[in-house]
């Protein structure tokens, strides 16, 4: 379902300012009303007091004269002063949190408060000459519900200049939209194909381990038939990898359950994906295995096996090394890990030595990865359509311009401009 898009601060001044032009002409400015009564009389400690619309007006804007006009007026004093001092805090922190777009709701709403005290006064002082009939009373109650209104609306809006968690979390629910727009249809696709409907995710995870064990004890038993010839396997590993991909030496997995969170800088995957009769054996023992990124890779989709590459060798056009493991690829240089990715499902995971704090205001959908394993790589940023690519090669670099790389000159060589599977 689309979440609807939040009103801009200026719409909701805006609106406020109509409640509070409503309330100015309830009281009626300048005695307009005739409906609000006026006259004198004499206060308990002997001074002459007068009341109504035009002897509020007196009382406030003399106040700020010096002149001496009741307990009212010096209330009205204190209540503009703390609005205008706030509103001066208001300004100073939207200036420095570059928030332009409220300075014009802060004046406004130091406006609203600073009409507040003018309609407790007119109804203060007519009830205090025991004038107030219930006429002036409804009026002088709405006019002060409207002017309540106008301040209410624009408090949200304000608010956070003081609470840093509020605004924090305004911009969690700001982001959201952007984050799942993008990629809403196909994580709805990815859903449905992943898990089938009427299964729990203990029973598709069930499903999946018979069908590798299978696969695997298959793929044992051919070798040993024929191992002269090249396993299919083989054949689509030599078309598939190219030389970058190549590992240094074949090192056999263990049994430990390979999990997301797997540290980037794992063992090597053996050539060929080939797997002993006792790795196979495991496949069938109660722990839980996940495939090596080589065969995640093999298995993923043209589309986002070309994204992989292209990505990968964007990075490496920087001078970096990258090191396939069976966890993932980890890209890095001078002893310093700059990258890792891996294939999760139907995306491209990427870990990238960036502070995700820095990207809280933007556009791209970051998270922090919190294992302690992506210390050195907080920022996890998820691959699955061209426009989370394309913010994908920004990152790339922005975190290689602040490691002190100059970005390559020309255009980068890409190894997989083709199908290979159309070779």
């Amino acid at each position: 379902m689309k979440q609807k898009k939040p009103m801009s601060p200026v719409i909701k001044a805006i609106i406020g300012f109509v409640f509070f032009v409503v309330s100015g002409l309830l009281i009626g400015v300048g005695g307009l009303v005739d409906l609000i009564p006026g006259g004198s009389y004499t206060a308990q400690n002997g001074v002459s007091m007068f009341y109504g619309v035009r002897a509020a007006i007196n009382y406030y804007i003399g106040a700020f004269g010096g002149y001496v006009f009741g307990v009212w007026a010096y209330i009205c004093l204190a209540v503009v002063a703390a609005a205008g001092v706030i509103m001066i805090i208001e300004i100073v922190l939207a200036a420095k949190k570059k928030k332009g777009i409220l300075i014009f709701p802060i004046l406004v709403n130091a406006i609203f408060t600073t009409f507040l005290p003018y309609v407790i006064m007119v109804g203060a002082l007519i009830a205090d000459a025991h004038a107030l009939t219930p006429i002036a009373t409804w009026i002088i109650v709405a006019a002060f519900a409207f002017d309540v209104l106008a301040i209410g609306i624009l408090v949200p809006e304000l608010l956070p200049l003081f609470v840093p968690a509020l605004e924090s979390a305004n911009a969690v629910k700001k982001e959201e939209p952007e984050e799942v727009a993008p990629v809403e249809e196909e994580c709805a696709e990815d859903e449905t194909e992943e898990q089938p409907a009427g299964l729990t995710e203990e029973e598709v995870q069930k499903l999946i381990d018979e069908a590798v064990a299978k696969a695997i004890s298959e793929h044992v038993d051919s070798k040993h038939q024929e191992k002269e010839e090249p396993t299919p396997v083989e054949e689509e590993k030599a078309e598939d990898s190219t030389p970058e991909e190549k590992v240094e030496e074949p090192v056999e997995e263990s049994d430990e359950e390979i999990s997301d969170e797997e540290e980037p800088a794992g063992e090597e995957v053996p050539e060929g994906g080939e797997i002993s009769e006792e790795e196979a054996k495991g496949y069938g023992s109660s722990k839980r295995r996940r495939a090596n990124f080589e065969t995640r890779l093999k298995n993923s989709e043209f589309d986002l096996r070309h994204k992989y590459y292209d990505l990968r060798d964007y990075i490496k056009s920087y001078g970096v090394k990258n090191r396939v493991s069976i966890p993932g690829d980890t890209f890095s240089a001078h002893r310093k890990k700059y990258a890792f990715l891996t294939i999760n499902g139907k995306h491209i995971r990427a870990n990238f030595a960036l502070n995700p704090d820095d990207y809280k205001d933007t556009p791209i959908p970051v998270i922090r990865a919190e294992s302690k394993k992506f210390e050195d790589l907080p920022l996890q940023f998820k691959i699955r359509s061209d426009l989370s690519y394309r913010r994908a090669l920004k990152l790339v670099d922005d975190m290689m311009a602040k490691a002190g790389f100059e970005k390559p000159e020309g255009p980068v060589k890409f190894t997989q401009d083709q199908n290979p599977d159309e070779k």
